[in-house]
């Protein structure tokens, strides 16, 4: 293990498995760090190694020192730091999770506010004329959904508003009004009138 300054935090437990799996690939098996020491010797020995891998695997992956053997301890040191990394993965996922739940629920609680204040608004209603200067309905200034004299949604103050409207009388044209005016005439020379 390097040597730690002051100042400097503990390893994790990843950087411990990075480093002994680093370590591991870097001496080699027994027989390589052997090999290099003992080159007549280590050539021997590696052929001895080869044989036991070939014809007796199970055994050459027990035995220490042998390739096999090295090769299974660098594979499970890999999985524990696959099982690290993915241990890591999950706590950075947990602490973003964890630094959006304030967001979310603000965001949420904005959503609401937002819903709270429209249904607040005070609704108002408008009439709506129609052609002969009578009210026809109310148009809603909020949302401006219209209501006509059938609509459940007319309050008892516009429903009387709206049977209390009586149409205005239209001026009819003089054409009509010289007509009916020719006709009373007539209805009283013959003393119907």
């Amino acid at each position: 293990m390097p040597d730690m300054g002051a100042g400097i935090q503990p390893p994790t437990q990843t950087t411990e498995d990075q480093y002994k799996l680093d370590e591991m690939k870097r001496k080699g098996s027994g027989l390589d760090q052997f090999q290099q020491k003992h080159h007549i010797l280590g050539g021997i020995a590696r052929v001895g190694d080869a044989a036991l891998s070939a014809l007796f695997p199970t055994v050459a992956a027990a035995t220490p020192g042998t390739t096999l053997h090295h090769n299974a301890l660098v594979n499970r040191q890999e999985g524990y730091l696959n099982q690290d990394l993915a241990q890591k993965e999950k706590e950075a996922q947990t602490a973003e999770t964890q630094e959006r739940v304030p967001f979310m629920q603000s965001q949420e609680q904005k959503n609401q506010a937002e819903a709270d204040a429209k249904k607040e608004q005070k609704e108002s209603w408008e009439p709506i004329l129609s052609g002969d200067k009578t009210i026809a309905g109310f148009r809603n200034t909020t949302s401006g959904e219209l209501a006509g004299p059938d609509s459940p949604n007319l309050t008892p103050e516009m429903k009387s508003i709206l049977a209390a409207a009586k149409p205005v009388p239209s001026k009819p044209d003089t054409a009509t009004q010289k007509k009916e005016n020719f006709q009373h005439g007539i209805g009283i020379l013959r003393g119907e009138g």
